[in-house]
């Protein structure tokens, strides 16, 4: 059975994103100027080397995840640095949506129906991990049907006062940390292991 990694770009303060959903606070906006430091940028690739799929919401497959990554892999197709681009393309996409009736993308599935129920099946299908990048909302719920195995973030060195949290009403996940590492170029990424009984987790 595979975990599911939920990976996050977070503020110090906790946020994923400005209150408008900016992330031009990022020391890296994925673009393709990558401005991490090599080593962070191989730990990147080591991590999605490790995956069988993706989890999306529906609303990062419309707002065009897919095709960014796959349009990156064919602009940087055989550059070692961007193998993690590659295998974005390359391994299944499952989108979680109410409103989507077919998918455009290649290698993707549309699924429906209950989250948790869904997902562990998911989960029990794959030999490897699965990731998970949210936005927001649908972070939220994912810890909320307690499906999230591993947590990790990606602590950029800024304090934004103010945004958009994946951990608001979210109590009692007791977190149990699994590493901490810190990188030249100012981000430090703390990885979490969540226990199998960290589900419902929103307040009452």
């Amino acid at each position: 059975m595979s975990k599911l990694i939920l990976q996050l770009q977070a503020s110090i303060d906790g946020f994923v994103a400005r209150t408008n959903g900016s992330l031009d606070w990022t020391v890296w906006n994925f673009s393709d100027h990558w401005t991490w430091d090599n080593e962070l940028q191989n730990e990147f690739n080591r991590i999605f080397a490790g995956i069988d799929g993706i989890v999306l919401s529906g609303h990062m497959g419309a707002e065009g995840y897919i095709d960014h990554w796959t349009n990156m892999a064919n602009e940087h197709k055989g550059e070692q640095q961007f193998a993690f681009a590659q295998q974005i393309a390359d391994v299944p996409k499952f989108i979680f949506s109410k409103n989507l009736k077919r998918s455009n993308w290649k290698n993707t599935t549309i699924i429906k129906g209950d989250l948790a129920e869904q997902l562990n099946a998911l989960k029990k299908a794959q030999d490897r991990n699965l990731i998970t990048f949210g936005g927001a909302t649908f972070g939220t719920a994912l810890l909320r049907a307690g499906v999230v195995d591993e947590i990790q973030l990606f602590v950029n060195p800024v304090i934004l006062g103010s945004g958009i949290s994946v951990f608001k009403d979210i109590r009692n996940l007791d977190p149990e940390l699994i590493s901490s590492q810190a990188y030249a170029c100012g981000i430090t990424v703390l990885k979490y292991r969540l226990s199998s009984s960290s589900s419902n987790q929103s307040t009452p």
